[in-house]
Parts: C-alpha cells; sequence; structure tokens
C-alpha cells in the first residue's frame, strides 16, 4: 500500500515538474491552465505560449472566448490576436484561410451576440482577405449591428470590405450614409467606386460633403468645379467638411502632377474663400508645398488679415518647402516686417536653412527690439556657427557685467563654447579663438576660465597675447604647451607685436623636441609665409640647389658616381642621353620644406636626383640630422657619408635622424634622392641632439 501512494506522489510530481519547467506542455494542458484562473502562474504561461500552436490553438479558443470567467475570455481574446497577427508572416495560405473562417463563422446569423461582438473586434486582423463576407451584409442592414460592422470593415481594409460599405449605402438612411462615406474615404483611391459620383448630387448637405471628402483621394479635376459648388450650397453645419474635401481633391491632384496653373489658382481660391482657418491654412501649405516664389505675396497677404495669428504655422511650414535663390531673397526681405511670432519662426527657419541670404537676417534679429527674437536670433547663430556671432555674445557680456546673473549674461556663457566648437568645426578659426576669449574675459567660474584658456592657447588669437603675458613671470610660461606658445607668437608677429612675439619664440622652439610637435607647428605656417626666417627657425632647410635626372637601377644602387659626389661644382653641366643637365635653384613652398622633383624635374621612373646646399649655423658641434625621402636618400655633410638608405617607401617628415657634427659658420649639405616609381620627394632639416630646432640659413 505505501508502494501505491509513493507511485501516485511521484506522477504527480511529474505532471507539476512539467507544467513548470522549461518543456512545452501538451496543447490540450495549456487550454486547461488557460482556463485555471486561481492559478496566476499556469494561466500566464498558457497565455505565452498557445499562440505558438497556431490554427489548431485558435480552435480551441473559440469556446473559451464565452467563458464565464472574465479572466479566461480576456486571455482567450488576447491569445487569438497574437495568433492572428503571427499568422500574417508565419502561416501557410491553406492555414490563413482556416483561421479567417473560424473568425467570420462566429458572425453566421445563428451566433450569440456576444461571439459577435467578439468576432467583429477580431475582423480586422484576419490574414486572408478574400474570406467571404456574406453574414456581414445584413449587419450592415441592422441597427443594432450597423456601426461596429461599418468600423470592422473600414479596419479591414480589403475589397470585399470596401464592396459592401458601398452597398450599403443604397439602403442607409442620410445619417448612416455619412458614417459610410467617412469609412470608405479611409480606402486607397484606387479601391473607390465610380457610383460614388451620384452621392454629390444627394438631397442632403451632409451626404454631400461626406461624398466629396470620399472621392477626394482620386485626385479627379473634374470634381473641382462641382466642389465649388457643393462648398457654396451646403449649409454652415457642413460646410467644414465640404471645404475639406475640396482642399483635399486639390491636394491629391497637385500630388498627381501634371495640371500646375490649375491647382495653384484652386489653392488661391481656397485662401481666399474658405470661412475656416483650418483650411486656409491646408491652401497655405499646399502654396508652398508645390508652388514658387509667386505663393508667398499671397501667403502675407492672407497673414495680414488673419488678425490672432493662427495661419503662421502654416504660412512657416509653406515657406520651408518652397525653394530657390528667388525664394530665399524674398523671404529674407519680408523678415523685417513680419510680427515678432513671425520674425522667430523666421529665424528658426533660417537657422535650419543656412543660406548666405539669410546671414544679414539673422545678425539684424540679434539687435532686434524684441528680447525673444534677439533670444531667438542668438540661439541661431549658434546653430549656423556665423562668426560674427561672437561679436554679439561679447556685447551681452559686457552690457550686463555688471549684473552677472541675468538671464542673457548666463545664456550667453553657456552658448559661447558650443558657438566657440561648431566655429571650429566650420574652418573659422579666429572667430573660435575669439568666443574662447570672450569666456576667459567674462566667466567668473575658474573651471571655465580654465577652460577657456586651454582653448587659446590650441587656437590663439593676437587679442590673447597680453593674456598670457599676464598669466604669470617667464618660469611659469616655459610650462605651457609648446605648439600653443609658437601659435600666440606667430599672432603677435602678425600683429605687429614682433618683438613679444620673438620672444615668445625663443621660449618656445627650445622645447619642440618632437617631430609631433613641428608638424603641429607647420600647420601654422601657411597664413604666415610673410616671414621667411620662421621655418629656417624651425630646422627646415627650404631652398636647394637640384641637378637630374640621371638614369639609375634599383640593382645599381648608390654604387655608381654620377657628378663627381662628393665634391660639387655648382656651375658644372652634365650630358644625359642627348640632354645636358646644370644646376637648377628650388625653393619650396611647403612649410616643411618638403621638395617635389616630380614639379622640378618631370614624372620620369628609374633616376637619381642630386641636391645641394650651404647652410650658415652660429655655433658648431654636435647636432642631428633629419630627413624624409620618397624613394631612397645618401647624404653628405662637408663631404663625409653620413647616412645612407636604399628603400622603395614614401616620404615621412623625420624618418632618418643621423648624429652628425657641424662646423660653426657655413657647412655643405648634399643629397643623393632614388626613385623607384610613383611620388619623388625629399626633405631635410637640422636639430640639437636634444631634438629642438637648430636655427639655420640657406646660403645660396
Amino acid at each position: 500500500m505505501m508502494r501505491h501512494y509513493l507511485y501516485l506522489w511521484l506522477f504527480a510530481v511529474v505532471i507539476s515538474s512539467t507544467a513548470l519547467s522549461g518543456i512545452p506542455p501538451a496543447l490540450d494542458q495549456l487550454v486547461i491552465d488557460l482556463e485555471s484562473g486561481d492559478n496566476g502562474t499556469l494561466q500566464a504561461r498558457a497565455r505565452q505560449v498557445l499562440p505558438s500552436y497556431g490554427i489548431g490553438a485558435a480552435e480551441k479558443m473559440i469556446p473559451l472566448l464565452t467563458h464565464a470567467n472574465q479572466k479566461t475570455a480576456a486571455a482567450a481574446l488576447r491569445v487569438l490576436e497574437d495568433i492572428l497577427h503571427e499568422s500574417i508572416h508565419q502561416a501557410t495560405q491553406e492555414e490563413q484561410q482556416c483561421l479567417s473562417a473560424l473568425i467570420v463563422s462566429l458572425l453566421a446569423p445563428e451566433t450569440t451576440d456576444q461571439q459577435k461582438v467578439l468576432a467583429l473586434q477580431l475582423l480586422p486582423y484576419v490574414p486572408y482577405l478574400q474570406i467571404p463576407l456574406d453574414n456581414l451584409s445584413a449587419l450592415l442592414q441592422q441597427e443594432a449591428w450597423r456601426e461596429a460592422t461599418r468600423t470592422a470593415l473600414q479596419q479591414l481594409q480589403s475589397p470585399q470590405a470596401h464592396e459592401l460599405l458601398c452597398e450599403a449605402l443604397n439602403d442607409a438612411d442620410d445619417s448612416f450614409k455619412v458614417a459610410l462615406l467617412r469609412s470608405i474615404a479611409a480606402f486607397p483611391p484606387e479601391a473607390l467606386c465610380p457610383e460614388l459620383k451620384k452621392y454629390l448630387d444627394a438631397p442632403s448637405d451632409a451626404v454631400r460633403a461626406a461624398a466629396l471628402r470620399a472621392l477626394a483621394k482620386t485626385g479627379d479635376p473634374d470634381l473641382l468645379p462641382r466642389a465649388q459648388q457643393i462648398c457654396e450650397e451646403v449649409s454652415e453645419e457642413y460646410a467644414f467638411d465640404a471645404w475639406d474635401g475640396r482642399l483635399r481633391i486639390n491636394d491629391a491632384l497637385a500630388e498627381r502632377g501634371g495640371m500646375w496653373e490649375q491647382v495653384m489658382e484652386s489653392y488661391r481660391n481656397i485662401l481666399k474663400h474658405a470661412p475656416y482657418t483650418l483650411i486656409q491654412g491646408g491652401a497655405i501649405i499646399g502654396l508652398g508645398r508645390y508652388g514658387d516664389s509667386g505663393s508667398i505675396s499671397m501667403i502675407m497677404d492672407a497673414l495680414d488679415e488673419d488678425k490672432e495669428g493662427v495661419l503662421e504655422a502654416a504660412a512657416l511650414e509653406a515657406f520651408r518647402a518652397l525653394k530657390g535663390r528667388e525664394v530665399r531673397m524674398e523671404l529674407a526681405a519680408l523678415w523685417a516686417h513680419c510680427s515678432a511670432t513671425m520674425k522667430i519662426g523666421f529665424v528658426e527657419l533660417f537657422a535650419d536653412h543656412p543660406y548666405p541670404e539669410y546671414k544679414e537676417v539673422l545678425l539684424a534679429a540679434a539687435e532686434d527690439d524684441n528680447l525673444l527674437v534677439q533670444k531667438a536670433a542668438r540661439k541661431a547663430l549658434v546653430q549656423t556657427a556665423l562668426p560674427e556671432g561672437v561679436a554679439i555674445f561679447e556685447a551681452c557680456l559686457r552690457a550686463d557685467k555688471d549684473t552677472a546673473h541675468t538671464d542673457t549674461y548666463k545664456e550667453a556663457l553657456e552658448a559661447l563654447p558650443l558657438l566657440a566648437e561648431r566655429l571650429l568645426q566650420a574652418g573659422h578659426k579666429e572667430a573660435s579663438g575669439q568666443a574662447w576669449l570672450s569666456i576667459y574675459r567674462h566667466a567668473e567660474q575658474d573651471a571655465l576660465r580654465g577652460q577657456a584658456l586651454e582653448h587659446i592657447i590650441q587656437n590663439p588669437v593676437a587679442e590673447a597675447f597680453d593674456i598670457i603675458l599676464d598669466l604669470a613671470d617667464g618660469d611659469t610660461l616655459l610650462h605651457l604647451p609648446p605648439v600653443g606658445l609658437f601659435g600666440i607668437a606667430l599672432k603677435a608677429i602678425a600683429g605687429d607685436r614682433v618683438e613679444e612675439g620673438q620672444r615668445l619664440l625663443e621660449r618656445a622652439l627650445p622645447q619642440m623636441t618632437t617631430t609631433q610637435t613641428v608638424q603641429e607647428a607647420l600647420a601654422m605656417l601657411p597664413a604666415h609665409d610673410s616671414d621667411p626666417t620662421l621655418r629656417s627657425k624651425l630646422g627646415i632647410i627650404p631652398s636647394w640647389h637640384i641637378v637630374g635626372p640621371f638614369p639609375w637601377s634599383a640593382a645599381a644602387g648608390f654604387s655608381q658616381n654620377y657628378i663627381n659626389e662628393p665634391q660639387i661644382n655648382l656651375k658644372a653641366s652634365y650630358i644625359r642621353d642627348e640632354d645636358t643637365l646644370t644646376w637648377k635653384e628650388v625653393h619650396s613652398a611647403d612649410p616643411g620644406g618638403l621638395i617635389n622633383l616630380h614639379s622640378v624635374l618631370g614624372a620620369i621612373d628609374a633616376s637619381v636626383a642630386f641636391a645641394f646646399i650651404q647652410i650658415e649655423v652660429e655655433e658648431g658641434g654636435p647636432a642631428q640630422l633629419r630627413a624624409g625621402s620618397d624613394d631612397g636618400l645618401r647624404v653628405w655633410v662637408n663631404e663625409t657619408l653620413v647616412w645612407e638608405k636604399d628603400a622603395d617607401r614614401g616620404y615621412t617628415l623625420d624618418e632618418d635622424v643621423v648624429d652628425i657634427e657641424l662646423r660653426p659658420g657655413i657647412n655643405s649639405l648634399l643629397a643623393a634622392i632614388t626613385q623607384h616609381a610613383g611620388g619623388w620627394a625629399f626633405g631635410i632639416r637640422l636639430t640639437y641632439p636634444d631634438g629642438s630646432p637648430m636655427y639655420c640659413t640657406p646660403v645660396l
């Protein structure tokens, strides 16, 4: 007996663990679990798993829709909805037909009212749109069922649903005709039946207006005259629907294209005569979306008559849609004559489309009498990254310097860092530096001033020179980034502060011991080509005597003598094939002193060229020769070979670093540059052993 009870207990445990474990239970067990309204865990699991059983589960859900337990009935309805949704993508056509037939069967005359209600809720989800819907025709004739049936058919959006709605028009009273026509209007234009046109002449104003809206999507130009008549003849109660239908016809016709003049004239007529601002707004948007600059004056006339500003939003949307320089010029000219709200709208529009024609408007808006217009303009100046915006924010800060807690002051300090970043991204480095300088001058928080100072050093402007000098004594300046000091020095020199600029250069150059810092400094040089000594102070040799090309092969390498190197005679000439080669004086325009030999000697492969220069240094002693070449390179210093690298490579600044010894005064440099194929170039600069630049002067 004990063994018998033990078996029963084990059986119960197995059943329970199966239901609660990861093993999917059988369909029938899930249905039982769904009915167990008192066991939330089992019912919830059944609710989640049952949809995966598809049509099999759907058949078992039908009886549960009318279950006495409302929670069970609701769960069954949700399961059916999920099955219907998933069947669109996962079920076969046969399964879709079965599911659809299952739902439609609940609409048979013999089913209960509760089943019909639930079936109409589920009908929009049936996956097989060709399922016969004959039972619904009778429901559309019954006052108790027609509204729910109409709604379900509208949501179903099948050809048969459209056909049933159109057929129901024949026997419907006027109020239901209007409802049916509104449902029919929700169908795509190609589905609309031609018989609908007869309702444009119905005795009822409501029906005529609803029919006009139902036919609007067709964009039939023949409807326009009748639409105008209906708008004029219907009572005030139904006038909005009529005007809405007329506007929709025009929109559909415009979208179709091909009758532009007629469409524009119709929009203008609607704008002029429609008694509703919502309809007028739609016409305004149409004039913008499909029109040209000729639409602007009529839109502005409508705004003049709109004392409450209701049409302004539509006008701005229309102006956003209009394209072309003529449009932009006209809108820019209109700005000053608009209301404050329209000015703000224009400013936002111009900021989103920052064409040159809008620049002066944005600057003028920042000086407008209306504070809200000013605020919108300042926001736009940040968005568009206009360099002139810096001065406007600076003026705001100066005006409020004694009342540092005003909203304008706070707004300006919050906006300027973002403006500075966007200016830099847009390539306006000078204006970006000015923005950070303004922040440094006016900010009270140490953190913000420190951030500004960091950017001033990275991107200096001439006006920042005094700030740098005032930071601290000379020892402190030595700890500032050398590239920042270099940039400020260049700005100072360009601003006629030559003595102070040279002093800063003397501080910066000894700290520029890496190739990276030199590259960053070189990036600042193109704007300062007026001072030829700047590159020399970086150790760069920009001028050379060049001769070549001579035939060369990779196999020969550097074994052949071409010009009696390393002894050089700049007056000598050399015969190559039938050509006579002589020395040419070449000056590099590249900030880093790169000599492009293709530009000097022509595009040629398998060749070698020679470059010679005498340089003057103040002191002799240990030094470094730093070179880059495309391709191979051989270098003599004072006729002594110091470097040789036969390579097929591209040019890189300072790729080769060679320890050398220089004499005080004049020293000679000779370089042989080989060419395999492709690019052909070289560049050489001199440094002290620690990598800091050695000032040298070419002697030509």
